[in-house]
């Protein structure tokens, strides 16, 4: 069900956005090869945290597990070989301040709670990688 699926936050929302541009422009930004074809839905999710003023996320079906592990894997890549310009709403032609967009695997509530705290562990520990 999740397999396929994309999250990808901290993307302003406008009253007349279309979320599959976005995510073409995404793809072309990390020079991933995903076209509209492999896009099956896009949408905008409710937020856990009603006061929170963060923009929802997004939530994207692409056609396979094998697209979304190639997407993921471009954004990686682009971001390690940017440092210093890490994919952000610049990059996807955005109006407003530069803030960074981050893609990642949709992942259950219970297993997204586990890795933050894995990650939160791995910060105190001072381990350089999760």
């Amino acid at each position: 069900m999740r397999e396929s699926n994309l999250e990808i936050n901290s993307v302003p929302e406008h009253k007349t956005e279309n979320l599959s541009t976005i995510l073409t422009q995404i793809a072309k930004t990390v020079d991933c090869l995903i076209g509209d074809e492999d896009i099956y839905h896009v949408t905008r999710v409710a937020k856990l945290n009603k006061d929170s003023d963060r923009p929802r996320m997004v939530i994207a079906k692409l056609r396979s597990p094998r697209h979304r592990d190639a997407m993921l894997a471009a954004v990686a890549k682009f971001n390690k070989s940017n440092p210093k310009e890490k994919l952000s709403t610049q990059h996807l032609g955005m109006a407003g301040p530069t803030k960074p967009v981050f893609v990642s695997e949709h992942l259950p509530p219970a297993i997204k709670s586990l890795h933050a705290a894995a990650r939160i562990k791995a910060k105190k520990e001072d381990y350089k990688f999760v």
